[in-house]
């Protein structure tokens, strides 16, 4: 059998989602603020058993990326050609100097007190 004969026989598998049908609504409840897990039992409610994974990936795989999706929904369309505002020039990355800091801050930094914070967040 060629290719030409096969694909007149047999139908591509399609990749579509289970969570598809309820795009609009998964949307609708990450814009207004619920958790991946609280969605996950809606669906759940619906017969659909999903895990926090696969809701994430879904809503990453709509927006592009999982933390704007309510900033993409709320935004008024007639702030969606605005130019954006220019941003300040970024520091170059792996720059411990004082100085650097007080460029991104605007003031001294208490470089004990970031210390201290950071062995103690550790330490969690």
């Amino acid at each position: 059998m060629d290719i030409s004969e096969f694909i007149k026989t047999a139908k591509p598998r399609a990749k579509r989602s289970i969570l598809l049908p309820f795009e609009n609504q998964i949307l609708e409840l990450k814009k207004l603020g619920y958790a991946n897990w609280q969605i996950c039992e809606w669906l759940k409610e619906n017969d659909i058993k999903v895990s926090q994974e696969a809701v994430r990936k879904f809503i990453k795989n709509k927006d592009g990326k999982e933390a704007s999706v309510s900033e993409t929904l709320t935004m008024p369309s007639d702030k969606l050609n605005e130019p954006e505002e220019p941003q300040a020039e970024a520091v170059i990355l792996g720059s411990y100097k004082p100085e650097d800091l007080n460029a991104i801050i605007g003031s001294t930094p208490d470089l004990d007190a970031l210390a201290k914070l950071g062995k103690a967040s550790k330490r969690k």
